[in-house]
């Protein structure tokens, strides 16, 4: 006949279950005479039914990948919120200045204007220490004054030199930032 191994086997295979359940399948050695009455039945027979396919809900893989993207929206919403938290503090820690000591600043003075004595002071014989609250801006100017103890003609002579004074700007996370500190001036007759 010209068939091959494989579908010759396929045939018998259909015969048999095709075949009342009394009969014995046919053995390898009969000849294609005896298959010939079977092979009428298998090309007479209905085609095989077909299974209907298992369907896959869909609902359920939907319902998690909205779940993974509203848990991933969520989790970049709070990302977002809490660098912007970070930006604001940031940003609020320069706003308010930071507080720096006496000593560290008088290392970072660049020029240094010497105040003047006043003449009235002088004149009474009067001596002592003017305090200055400064807030040092970040390019190292005196932006704020405020005086603390001191003569009060004393205070304001250092005021107005302390003024013009320059620091080299303080350097916070990699940039300047404004200080708070405290300067002394000392005013003794010679």
């Amino acid at each position: 006949m010209g068939l091959s191994l494989e579908q010759q086997e396929l045939i018998r295979y259909w015969a048999f279950r095709l075949a009342p359940q009394g009969s014995e399948p046919p053995k390898k050695n009969d000849d294609a005479e005896a298959l010939k009455p079977k092979l009428e039945l298998v090309a007479s027979a209905p085609p095989p039914i077909s299974l209907p396919r298992i369907r896959v809900r869909r609902w359920r893989w939907n319902v998690l990948l909205a779940a993974l993207l509203a848990l991933a929206a969520l989790g970049y919403w709070q990302w977002q919120r809490s660098w912007n938290e970070l930006e604001v503090g940031a940003n609020a820690a320069g706003a308010t200045p930071l507080r720096v000591s006496p000593e560290t600043m008088e290392m970072r003075a660049v020029s240094k204007v010497p105040p003047m004595y006043p003449e009235a002071a002088r004149r009474a014989g009067t001596e002592g220490l003017a305090v200055l609250d400064a807030v040092i801006a970040p390019d190292g100017t005196v932006q704020r004054l405020k005086p603390v103890s001191g003569n009060e003609a004393l205070v304001a002579s250092a005021m107005e030199a302390v003024r013009s004074w320059k620091f080299e700007p303080y350097q916070f996370s990699g940039r300047p930032v404004s200080v708070e500190t405290t300067i002394t001036v000392d005013f003794r007759l010679q």
